[in-house]
């Protein structure tokens, strides 16, 4: 199901002439994307994980690495997890607790993790200098593995209250 909500976040940036900001833990959504996205003139960001904290076989390989930078695109990091990806997971599943704002459980009762993670991703690529305010762009993500959730948004700056949901392009349920 990836590829249909990839092909269709495509098509909606190329519309809207907007970048791509994608959540990728492993690469592999990132790299469909660059496949998709071919020699079409389409900015691609890409969010990951902090390398340490993430296991090796978690993380954005360097050949994806290099490809992404090869055609102009841009990674970055994650920051704001203090523990290891696994680790968060489970403490949350198993003491069913949320480190999350209000804002943000909003989003994700609206939108899922998915909608909750593009939250995050153009929150952090917003303090980044990645987006500017009053920007558009077509955000992916999904909840462990793979694209659930292609959303165009409107970022007016690094608070979730800024931040507007304007369409949801295509959604895995």
């Amino acid at each position: 199901m990836t590829p249909s909500i990839l092909e269709k976040a495509l098509e909606k940036a190329l519309r809207l002439r907007v970048p791509i900001l994608i959540a990728s833990t492993t690469g592999s959504t990132a790299e469909k994307m660059l496949d998709l996205i071919g020699k079409r003139d389409v900015r691609l960001i890409v969010a990951t994980h902090r390398a340490r904290n993430v296991s090796p076989e978690l993380r954005i390989p360097d050949e994806i690495r290099k490809r992404l930078a090869k055609g102009g695109h841009t990674v970055f990091e994650d920051r704001t997890l203090p523990l290891p990806v696994k680790w968060a997971r489970w403490v949350t599943r198993l003491f069913k607790i949320s480190a999350f704002g209000k804002e943000e459980k909003k989003i994700e009762t609206q939108f899922g993790v998915g909608g909750r993670v593009c939250l995050k991703i153009a929150q952090q690529a917003f303090e980044r200098g990645f987006l500017r305010r009053g920007q558009s762009v077509v955000a992916v993500a999904g909840k462990e593995a793979g694209a659930g959730i292609a959303v165009w948004i409107e970022v007016n700056g690094p608070l979730a209250s800024e931040i507007r949901f304007c369409e949801v392009i295509e959604r895995r349920l």
